[in-house]
This record gives structure tokens, C-alpha cells and sequence, in this order.
């Protein structure tokens, strides 16, 4: 999977004669009735589609997540998520989108069902320089060009730490249990981005959707306000993401 990155030069111009056609829609967080529709499309198309069912009943469809689709003779054909997402760049703070789910029917493709649906979600942006973002396998990376995309190098940290195990365990988050999502929640709504050059803050929906594919085990670090997202390899301990209100020392 690679990162790809859409640095937008000037606006971004809809296709005319395409938005306003009849067989385009925007399916929103309140769209309860068209949910399953597109939970039931995606999972047809792709693997972890079927993660979305699981993240939409974990109540991961929040206001901000808006999915783009074509629908022929009352079937959903083709699909483009957006979410909304809060960026720190350079050390200044920006609203953006990430875009996912782009997908379209086998029986549907190369009709531009799915360029019509990047052009209209890159034709609604509130100014020209929101950062549009993608993660997308190699087989679909000289796609995204076409629509001012570029793509970034992207550098896993490695620090090696011999740690004693310590006399109590941290709590963990479970988070098969609502009242443990809520906390989630309110955690990353308050935790600070962990850099400057390039980062994101307040992504709950996108994390809970992560955490639904891979679980992971969640670590409540109360003692220094901060969350701790792991995996077990071996005797090692893989940190994969860490969410905290103010700095500490690791």
C-alpha cells in the first residue's frame, strides 16, 4: 500500500453534464436506509469490504464519512468514500479528506463511473488547498495522477528498548464494548497530533475502522493521558499507533 497525496494547484472543476445527472448521489452519515446497500457493494468487491459492516455497527459512520456512488437501475455500481480528516502540515493546521473505498462492478468498468465520482468529490472542495489523501495498491497508482495526486516516501521509526515488565499490567480498551468506544472517541478528540511535518488528529472513525479489520491490543496509558495501540511479535512489542494529550516521555 502506498501513500499518495493530492496537492491542489487551483479548484478543481466538476464534469459537466456528470454531476447533475440523475444516477449520481452522496450517501451521508443520516442515510441509514442506503447503508447496508453499500455495505453489501463494497463486500462484493473487495476482501476487507466486509469490514465495513462490522465498523458501521460499531458505529463507526459518523457525520464527516460520505460515500460518492453510481447507481443503474436502482443497483450500486460503483463507489467513492470520503472522510473528513483534521492535518497538521508544516505546523499548520488544515481540514481535509482521506478517500477510500474507490471501487466499481467488475461488469461496470473503464465507463468512468468512478473518475466522474473522484472529479465531483475533488470539485467540492472549500478551497483549493485542502490536502486530499490515498492509500493505494500498486496496481491502481497510475490512476490517481490524472487528478493532481503525487505520491510520498513513506519511514518506519525503529527504536530498539530493553524493558523490564513492570509489576501491573496497563488496562486495555475493549473494543467490543460500546463504553469503551465512547472513551476511544473522546481520547483522540482531545489528543494532540504527534508531529509537525505531517500529521493527523481527531481520526477515531478511521482508526475504529482499522482496529475492526486488525484487532489490536489498546493500552491505556492514564498515568501520562495517552493511548497505546500494539501488536505481539514475538518477544517484541510493535507500537503501530500512540494518541496523547500532552508530551511524555516513552
Amino acid at each position: 500500500i502506498r501513500l499518495v497525496v493530492r496537492k491542489v494547484l487551483r479548484p478543481v472543476r466538476p464534469l459537466q453534464g456528470y454531476v447533475m445527472n440523475e444516477y449520481v448521489r452522496l450517501i451521508r452519515h443520516s442515510d441509514h436506509a442506503w447503508h447496508d446497500r453499500f455495505f453489501s457493494f463494497i463486500a462484493s468487491i473487495f476482501e476487507a469490504g466486509r469490514t465495513f459492516s462490522a465498523w458501521g455497527a460499531r458505529g463507526g459512520w459518523v457525520d464527516g464519512y460520505d460515500v460518492g456512488d453510481v447507481f443503474i437501475d436502482d443497483q450500486i455500481v460503483s463507489t467513492v468514500g470520503r472522510q473528513s480528516m483534521r492535518y497538521v502540515i508544516k505546523g499548520k493546521a488544515y481540514h481535509g479528506y482521506q478517500i477510500g473505498a474507490v471501487a466499481t462492478h467488475a461488469g461496470q468498468r473503464k465507463r468512468g463511473h468512478a473518475r466522474l465520482l473522484i472529479n465531483k468529490v475533488l470539485g467540492e472542495l472549500v478551497t483549493p488547498d485542502q490536502p486530499v489523501i490515498l492509500f493505494a495498491n500498486p496496481s491502481v497508482l497510475d490512476l490517481y495522477p490524472r487528478f493532481g495526486f503525487r505520491r510520498l516516501a513513506q519511514t518506519a521509526f525503529i527504536g530498539h528498548v530493553d524493558m523490564p515488565p513492570a509489576g501491573t499490567l496497563a488496562p486495555r480498551l475493549d473494543l467490543g464494548r460500546p463504553a469503551d468506544r465512547l472513551w476511544l472517541a473522546d481520547h483522540c478528540a482531545r489528543a494532540n497530533a504527534t508531529g509537525q511535518g505531517f500529521a493527523a488528529r481527531d481520526y477515531y472513525a478511521t482508526l475504529l475502522f482499522h482496529l475492526t479489520r486488525r484487532p489490536r491490543i489498546v493500552f491505556r496509558l492514564d498515568l501520562f493521558g495517552a493511548v497505546m495501540i500494539v501488536r505481539q511479535d514475538g518477544d517484541r512489542l510493535l507500537i503501530e499507533d500512540l494518541l496523547a494529550t500532552r508530551p511524555f516521555r516513552l
